[in-house]
């Protein structure tokens, strides 16, 4: 049984590492994209999907001397956000969102 839980969430643990390396948002046209950085992006990320006019956030890492920079090399990159459709609200808004301001 302890193997069992050891391989799931090891599967689990790898599958979020290989989640976050997708960093390409897709533009439609018309729409405004902005990137922003922060501690944990995971964090971040949720808040910002939680607020109306964002349709789609990514998490990623920019920067860096790492080709393949991720969560055990936290000073390889810096992890950021790009938010897509940026209609309903502006930039300051979505500050606040994640800041508490």
């Amino acid at each position: 049984m302890k193997k069992l839980i050891t391989i799931v969430s090891a599967t689990l643990l790898f599958s979020c590492f290989s989640m976050a390396q997708n960093t390409e948002p897709t533009k439609q046209n018309n729409e405004k994209v902005a990137t922003f950085a922060g501690g944990c992006f995971w964090c971040v990320e949720e808040a910002f999907e939680q607020l109306s006019g964002v349709r789609e956030v990514v998490s990623g890492y920019a920067g860096g001397t790492e080709e393949n920079p991720g969560g055990e090399q936290p000073s390889a990159a810096l992890e950021f956000i790009p938010l897509e459709d940026m209609k309903e609200r502006g930039y300051g808004d979505y500050i606040s969102a994640v800041t508490g301001d």
